[in-house]
């Protein structure tokens, strides 16, 4: 019986060593959680943008977008303009797809607008 006796506790002895570590180290993740969301609950709210940008009475619109053509390629080194620049310093669009061409479109203060596509 001490033998028994002696491969239990060995036993018990390495599986608590083994879940120790872990319960340490998810102990210590869920601190850090907490911490974390608790410091998010108690920080200051923050301000709204109709309380920064206050369009003109007579004029309704957000962002105004028009005649507007965009290219895709599939070619990343692009100039931020979004043409290949040559030589002479101008923009080369030859080899771009035009994905979309001529768009107008507005946004309106207070509405939401999905773009899907």
């Amino acid at each position: 019986n001490v033998f028994t006796t002696m491969v239990l506790i060995n036993v018990a002895q390495m599986e608590i060593t083994k879940h120790l570590s872990l319960a340490v180290m998810g102990a210590s993740e869920c601190w850090v959680s907490v911490s974390r969301i608790q410091r998010f609950i108690q920080s200051p709210e923050l301000a709204t943008i109709e309380d920064e940008f206050v369009p003109e009475a007579s004029d309704e619109r957000a962002i105004v977008v028009k005649d507007v053509t965009c290219h895709w390629s599939s070619n990343p080194v692009l100039s931020p303009e979004g043409g290949r620049n040559t030589e002479e310093g101008a923009e080369d669009f030859t080899g771009l797809i035009v994905a979309l061409n001529g768009v107008d479109i507005e946004f309106q203060m207070g509405q939401l607008t999905c773009i899907i596509g």
